[in-house]
Formats: C-alpha cells, structure tokens, sequence
C-alpha cells in the first residue's frame, strides 16, 4: 500500500512535466544533428543502375526514392550492347538514354556503360573509382 502511494505521487509528478511527443522529440533532434554532422564529412552515396529505355513513372519513382536513401545518387546506364545481349534492341540510343537520366533532378551523377549484369569485379571497381 505504502509502495503503491509512492507510485502514484510520482506518477502525478511526470505528469505534470511530462508532455506527450518532448522524449521522441528530444531524441529525433539529437540523432539528426548526429547525421548531420556525420554527413558532412562523409556523404552517403547511392548506386542504381538500368537500361532507362522509354523512361516512365516507374523509372523516375526508383530515382527519386534511391535518393531518399542518400546524399548523393550515382547512376550506372546499360550500353546499347549489353542491352541488345540481355533483353533484345533498346528503342532509345545510349546518348538519348544518358541524356534522358542526367535531366532528372535526383541523379547527381551517371556512369556511362555500366554491365548489365554486376559482378565483384565492377563492384570493386565502383568503390575504387566511385567513391
């Protein structure tokens, strides 16, 4: 009984200065200062590659949320070769194509006749020469 009116007290206290959403608030302040300050000296960068042939709202959706995952969006484009081995003739040339995804406000950056299939060796090659 004793234990349990201590409870209460202290329960009708945090009350009083506890208001809903001020930890979580604190908390998300502190931890995106924290990226900030991280960021700054090392931005995230975010690869993603395609072929981008007829580009459409599925294609600019990938961009725009690859972005969202990072400070820096790095895109690879399939060359017409590697497109016309894998999936058949690209409607598109590879100029129209690297044209077509440099205008795209997310993409900060495109890297031109990127494997259509990727492997260790252009990985390594990404962070080596990417970074």
């Amino acid at each position: 009984p004793l234990a349990m009116a201590g409870l209460a007290l202290a329960a009708a206290r945090w009350k009083d200065v506890y208001r809903p959403g001020t930890i979580s608030a604190f908390l998300a302040q502190a931890l995106a200062k924290r990226a900030t300050r991280r960021r700054k000296r090392r931005p995230v960068r975010v690869y993603m590659d395609g072929c981008f042939d007829m580009m459409h709202y599925g294609h600019f959706n990938a961009l725009r949320q690859a972005k969202a995952c990072g400070d820096v969006l790095v895109v690879g484009v399939v060359p017409d070769a590697e497109i016309r081995r894998c999936k058949g003739p690209p409607v598109l040339t590879e100029e129209e194509r690297l044209a077509m995804v440099r205008g795209v406000k997310w993409v900060d950056e495109v890297i031109p006749g990127v494997p259509y299939d990727v492997g260790e060796d252009f990985l390594e090659e990404l962070f080596v020469q990417h970074r």
